[in-house]
């Protein structure tokens, strides 16, 4: 996106008369709601192992500041598309819960841009989180800049940025209807990149994460976690990675581990479910360690080094000829045989075809590493992609009797056009955090 996002003095705005009472009333009446679950309790003298904090998760800090304009457009901000406050067992937040709604709502078709009546509590809680002074409004403006949606939402993004804007109640439901055509549009990544910037669950550290979410699995005590850390610790890949200038934290290789193994946080992501943010330590690790990987063992790679295409099988048919473009907002795991892929896609199932993986991968237009390193499943040569937008694809039914005696058809879907979304927008705040990686470093060359 070329253009440049100028914001005077946002989230600096000045109310007048007796606007600055009512105002303030709302805005503590938003943050109430926002705000009223209490803290997570972890033992501060148990699993001292992975204690450590991300400070990337307060997504206050964001925008908690006016940066110059130099750097406005890109490295104040990132997002988070995939963990969603409006996901299974998800915090209590009040936005969250009705972004939910207004999904839902979409969904069953309740959607009228001129007949849908909000009630007065929703407006008053878009008005009281939306005043010019309060950080997730420069946060919504900055969120339609980076994904290059303000031209598609041009009149909200307009409105946000200008100081004078005032969302009032009938303002609200201009900013509410605009968010079910959100909704509609297939740009849900939008509203639960809102949602988890009120996300009141507490940042706990990753072993508090675990031990909360996960029960009665005897690969996660204590003792096994430390004896994989070692064993990776030691492995060929992690010499490989400390020759690259790179060495894993005990954190990223936990949460890398725990996908390969743990039913409920691999099938959030290999079913396409919604990640809920009661895992958003460990996919922030995840992804953490995802990149500085792929920055040290795929990014620029010689292509003939990489897989030329990956295989990501799954259950169900995708709706016959599904209009382009469209998002995968979720991690995509995949294997790069053919052969296993055939072997994993069920009959009347689908199997995507991600062609020219190679060269995407090398250049930076997709992002994702192998993770046979530290699978037990070395066998399934399993991949990871982070979530990708995708823009041309081929249909057939397949009738497989190539690897197997018994004949099976299933629905290839060969994606020819596509790309990953920006780095940013995986809740690691790249550009503050991994600014030492090369395709951080070019990425924010190419921007400027």
């Amino acid at each position: 996106h070329s253009s440049k996002l100028r914001i005077k003095s946002m989230g600096q705005g000045n109310c007048c008369g007796s606007r600055e009472g009512a105002e303030l009333k709302l805005q503590a009446e938003a943050h109430t709601h926002l705000t009223s679950v209490s803290s997570t309790n972890g033992n501060p003298d148990s699993n001292v192992f992975f204690k450590r904090q991300s400070s990337a998760l307060d997504m206050t800090t964001v925008t908690g500041h006016i940066p110059s304009e130099s750097d406005l457009s890109f490295t104040s901000f990132y997002g988070n598309l995939v963990i969603a406050c409006t996901g299974k067992d998800s915090c209590q937040s009040q936005l969250g819960k009705l972004i939910l709604r207004i999904q839902q709502n979409v969904n069953a078709g309740v959607y009228n841009d001129d007949g849908y009546e909000f009630s007065e509590l929703d407006k008053n809680l878009i008005r009281g989180l939306l005043t010019t002074s309060d950080p997730l409004r420069t946060y919504f403006v900055l969120l339609l800049h980076n994904t290059s949606n303000d031209d598609k939402y041009t009149h909200l993004y307009n409105n946000l940025r200008d100081d004078a804007y005032h969302v009032n109640s009938k303002n609200a439901i201009f900013v509410l209807k605009e968010m079910m055509k959100m909704a509609a549009n297939n740009d849900v990544y939008l509203l639960q990149c809102l949602a988890n910037f009120s996300c009141t669950l507490s940042a706990r550290s990753l072993w508090d994460e675990i031990r909360d979410n996960v029960r009665h699995i005897d690969a996660l005590n204590e003792q096994s976690i430390l004896n994989k850390v070692e064993q990776v610790h030691g492995s060929k890949f992690f010499k490989m990675l400390q020759k690259r200038g790179v060495r894993l934290e005990d954190n990223e290789i936990l949460s890398i581990y725990l996908y390969t193994i743990n039913d409920e946080f691999a099938d959030l992501m290999q079913k396409h479910i919604k990640i809920s943010c009661k895992w958003k330590q460990t996919f922030y690790y995840f992804v953490r360690g995802l990149l500085r990987i792929y920055d040290a063992y795929i990014y620029q790679q010689a292509t003939e080094k990489l897989p030329k295409c990956l295989y990501h099988p799954m259950f169900g048919q995708t709706p016959s000829k599904k209009s382009t473009p469209y998002p995968m907002c979720h991690p995509i795991n995949c294997t790069q045989k053919e052969s296993v892929g055939h072997d994993l896609v069920a009959s009347d199932g689908t199997l995507f075809v991600f062609e020219n993986a190679n060269l995407l991968l090398s250049k930076g237009k997709l992002i994702g590493i192998p993770v046979d390193w530290i699978s037990d499943y070395k066998d399934e040569n399993e991949w990871v992609l982070l979530p990708l937008y995708v823009y041309k694809t081929k249909e057939e039914i397949q009738r497989d009797s190539k690897f197997f005696a018994v004949e099976k058809e299933f629905k290839q879907v060969t994606v020819v056009n596509y790309e990953s979304f920006d780095a940013s927008l995986f809740g690691v705040n790249i550009y503050e955090k991994l600014s030492d990686l090369k395709f951080v470093k070019d990425l924010i060359a190419s921007k400027q």
